[in-house]
Order: C-alpha cells, then sequence, then structure tokens
C-alpha cells in the first residue's frame, strides 16, 4: 500500500537499499497480519 511506502521512505529516507526495505515491509505486514487476527 501507499501508506506502507510513504511510512518507509519517512522512516529510512530515499537511500534506503530497495531490497532492505521490502523486507522491512515485509516484517511490518506480518506484525500488521498479527494485530488483524
Amino acid at each position: 500500500p501507499a501508506g506502507f511506502e510513504n511510512l518507509l521512505k519517512g522512516l529510512w529516507g530515499e537511500g534506503c537499499p530497495a531490497d532492505e526495505r521490502l523486507e522491512i515491509a515485509g516484517l511490518l505486514e506480518r506484525a500488521q497480519g498479527s494485530f488483524n487476527h
């Protein structure tokens, strides 16, 4: 989601490696999923 992308950009900045950003996004989605369930 755009919200996640904006959040990641805000936290880690534009210079963050894409693969690292995806890894962090995966962790956030997993955490959010556990909250939803």
